[in-house]
């Protein structure tokens, strides 16, 4: 089975989470999972990790911010906005 491993990045100055499936293999290229949103989490994508063993590729997974494990304090409604 895949390594897993999860970690914290920072995003201007807030914290996303990611958890990260399997290891980077010479000529394979990582396969980030983004999940809908607002509002979702990574969680109902996890049956797509099994892929790191089916095809020796690295699976990202992440929560946006403001979602899941990538909380942030409360912000007014302007902060979500195309650019972020």
């Amino acid at each position: 089975m895949a390594e897993i491993r999860e970690e914290y990045v920072d995003y201007n100055g807030y914290k996303t989470y990611c958890k990260i499936v399997g290891e980077n293999q010479p000529g394979k290229k990582t396969l980030l999972i983004l999940h809908g949103g607002p509002g979702c989490t990574h969680n109902y994508l996890l049956p797509y990790a099994e892929m790191a063993d089916r095809y020796g590729r690295q699976i990202v997974f992440y929560d946006q911010i403001g979602c899941g494990k990538s909380n942030i304090p409360h912000q007014d409604d302007s902060f979500y906005n195309y650019d972020l």
